[in-house]
């Protein structure tokens, strides 16, 4: 680094300036503070004994304090994954002053500290840049940006490095891959999720325990923490990952405490009485005036040693909050409210500020936050609940929402069984992220095992999804969900029947979602007789509430054939006594009649959201629409019902009409969601008066992904 001055004033010796002479906008100004008086008992209190003050071209001062630091080497033992990261102290600790300007233009600076409270002061010179701006909400409160781009959010939970300490608690004792790496996991893990366009990735700097439940990035906790003091080593590593993610442009949301440092981790954590903390019980964390201020003093000191970096995306408070002993909206909502007025008075950047709740927040908590996750794992069809979640959270909070957790379990043993078992081809990703990416959301869903979605290589995901969103002119437009239907209303007809009788009342549960299609056969034999005559049964598909032992010979019979034969139905129109389908859970189901035959058998599944240019931040009008990102699907194609899709069914063409658009000439663009390449491009006019796009999707096997933007008028 470049030594700019050296300055010694009453009570300070030492300034180094790292940056040299000319700061790049967006580049940060890093000085070491060596005081002339001893280190404070805590040096990490909020009453810190030094600071600077640094004053914009145009003259507003901006106050950035100092914190508490020590540098470290690494070294990796070995370069199996049973090596293990080793952190060896490099100099003395010592106090550190970071800061970020954000306007080009000569800017000066005071520093203030030491015993006797000198001052020193000075100037430097700030210069244009192509360094990335601090992230933001962006104009149309719906998506993320960075000065001028879109930050569309593809990536996952890597929250810590090394072996889960919480899931072992679920029976989850498998050790990971790369256990012991600490950075050097990230290094691997981040590498490779920026070369396929991921650009995100969310950090837990909290379970606040012991060595016994904490983490190599536990900053309040590791074997050396204790109630308000923090662990440099942790701090470091922290910041080598801020680091790593400037140069690889990747987003970092930073969680600071997690519901299990109160829930199953508390005998360890630093605020149980016995542990030197001032909780006799994890319920007194809401009133107790030790732990708010130790979180206020933890929020400062991120702020201080991270806020400069524009890989912070944005500062979540807690995971899962509503899950903690004690918790209630009375009991929450006030420390919400003290804690996000706190970080907006002493963030000088601004950064988002964020809570996460197991649950859906409520709009209680709304005016605290500035963007809202939710957490699933499970459902049956990932796109339909990314669809049927994001767009009804997203409209009544006017915030923007992406899925915070997600796969195909929360138990790690059972995710990774039904992974490789189940979904060997990462469907049920696929479908999350494509789910999530045309449903208005400002991201796609962020999975959580990490481990599990290296073995598979999972980050293809990121890159066609990347490349279509690239396509789209989102930031200037507001975006809604719109339910696009085929207009044509039927499927091609199959070229040959399985066998020459035809079924005339056999009927289907069409829905997709926690059920599986299943046949229901008024004519058990004829059933038998059209479609499975000496067919050998290799399999079924049923759900706990229809077992297969309940099902009559036919419907696997059936079933059989569906699989073996690829079998489908062709005349979807509902039959005359449409409502007396079977009963289940939510009531009658329509009944479609169907012929046993072979060939296309599914109508499409349509995701799509249209967008309204805008001027400032209001739409002005949801008739002047002039966007359309869509994604169509076989139904069939989810992570539970993936054989069926894979049997040669193939779905279209499909007509979608689709209402309320500006007239004019509009260009048709049809991806590949599997490599995101350019499969078809036409033109299509909307008239005047008719306001209707109709966008005739090509025949596919599994989905495809369609943009259509208004090119002239």
């Amino acid at each position: 680094p470049t030594k700019m001055l050296e300055a010694v004033a009453a009570g300070l010796v030492v300034l180094v300036l790292r940056s040299g002479p000319a700061v790049p906008l967006y580049g940060s100004v890093d000085w070491a503070v060596v005081l002339d008086g001893p280190t404070p008992a805590n040096p990490f209190h909020t009453s810190v004994p030094a600071n600077a003050t640094f004053s914009a071209p145009n003259g507003v001062p901006i106050k950035i304090q100092a914190f508490f630091y020590q540098n470290y080497t690494r070294r990796l033992t070995e370069s199996t994954a049973n090596g293990t990261e080793i952190l060896t102290a490099v100099g003395d600790a010592h106090y550190r002053i970071r800061f970020t300007p954000e306007a080009v233009g000569v800017w000066t600076w005071s520093l203030h500290g030491g015993s006797a409270q000198g001052v020193t002061s000075g100037m430097f010179t700030v210069v244009n840049s192509r360094n990335k701006p601090f992230v933001r909400v962006a104009k149309n409160k719906q998506h993320f940006a960075a000065g001028d781009d879109l930050v569309f959010l593809l990536g996952q939970d890597i929250v810590f490095p090394g072996r889960d300490p919480i899931l072992t608690t679920y029976n989850y004792t498998k050790f990971y891959k790369y256990s012991n790496w600490g950075t050097y996991m990230y290094d691997v893990y981040l590498t490779k999720m920026a070369a396929s366009g991921g650009n995100f990735v969310r950090l837990w700097i909290g379970l606040s325990c012991n060595e016994t439940g904490a983490t190599p990035l536990s900053l309040a906790g590791g074997p050396v923490g204790s109630f308000g003091r923090y662990d440099l080593k942790a701090a470091w590593r922290i910041e080598y990952i801020l680091a790593l993610a400037e140069r690889l442009n990747i987003n970092v949301l930073l969680c600071f405490e997690s519901q299990q440092s109160l829930q199953m981790l508390f005998p360890s954590s630093v605020y149980a009485a016995a542990n030197g903390g001032p909780l006799e019980s994890a319920a007194e964390w809401w009133t107790n005036p030790a732990a708010q201020s130790e979180m206020q003093q933890r929020l400062q000191y991120a702020v201080s040693r991270y806020g400069h970096s524009t890989a912070v995306f944005a500062w979540q408070l807690f995971n899962e909050w509503n899950d903690w002993p004690g918790y209630s909206v009375a009991s929450a909502l006030p420390v919400s409210q003290a804690l996000s007025a706190f970080l907006r008075e002493h963030d000088v950047y601004s950064h988002m500020i964020q809570n996460s709740f197991g649950a859906d927040p409520l709009p209680v908590f709304y005016p605290d936050i500035d963007f809202a996750t939710f957490h699933m794992y499970g459902p049956s069809d990932m796109a339909a609940y990314a669809t049927e979640h994001i767009q009804p959270l997203g409209a009544a909070s006017q915030l923007p929402f992406f899925w915070g957790e997600f796969g195909l379990s929360n138990n790690g043993t059972t995710d990774g069984a039904l992974w490789w078992t189940s979904d060997a081809t990462n469907v049920h990703v696929h479908n999350a992220m494509w789910g999530s990416a045309v449903s208005g959301a400002a991201g796609g869903a962020m999975h959580w095992w990490w481990h599990e979605f290296d073995d598979h290589n999972a980050y293809t995901q990121f890159a066609p999804v990347r490349a279509f969103m690239n396509r789209v002119d989102v930031l200037g437009r507001r975006w809604t969900f719109f339910d696009a239907s085929p207009s044509n209303g039927t499927a091609p007809t199959p070229p040959h029947a399985c066998n020459t009788t035809a079924l005339p009342q056999m009927h289907f549960d069409t829905r997709v979602g926690t059920t599986v299609d299943h046949f229901v056969a008024e004519n058990a034999s004829g059933c038998q007789a059209a479609c499975c005559s000496n067919a050998a049964c290799d399999g079924w598909v049923y759900t706990t509430s229809q077992p297969k032992g309940n099902f009559p010979p036919c419907v696997e019979r059936g079933r059989c054939c569906w699989l073996k034969e690829h079998v489908g139905y062709a005349d979807l129109e509902p039959s005359a006594n449409s409502t007396a389908g079977v009963e289940r859970g939510a009531g009658p189901l329509p009944k479609w009649t169907a012929s046993c035959m072979r060939g296309s058998a599914y109508p499409p599944t349509v995701h799509a959201s249209v967008g309204a240019r805008f001027a400032g931040t209001v739409a002005p009008s949801a008739a002047i629409n002039d966007t359309v990102a869509m994604w169509v699907r076989n139904p069939a194609h989810t992570w539970q019902r993936q054989h069926l899709a894979s049997a040669g069914l193939v779905v279209g063409p499909v007509e979608l009409a689709i209402p309320l658009m500006a007239p004019g000439h509009y260009s048709v663009i049809v991806v590949d969601t599997s490599s995101g390449a350019v499969v078809q491009t036409r033109d299509v006019a909307v008239l005047p008066g008719n306001n209707t796009l109709v966008v005739v999707v090509p025949p596919f096997k599994y989905d495809c992904a369609i943009v259509a933007s208004l090119k002239s008028t």
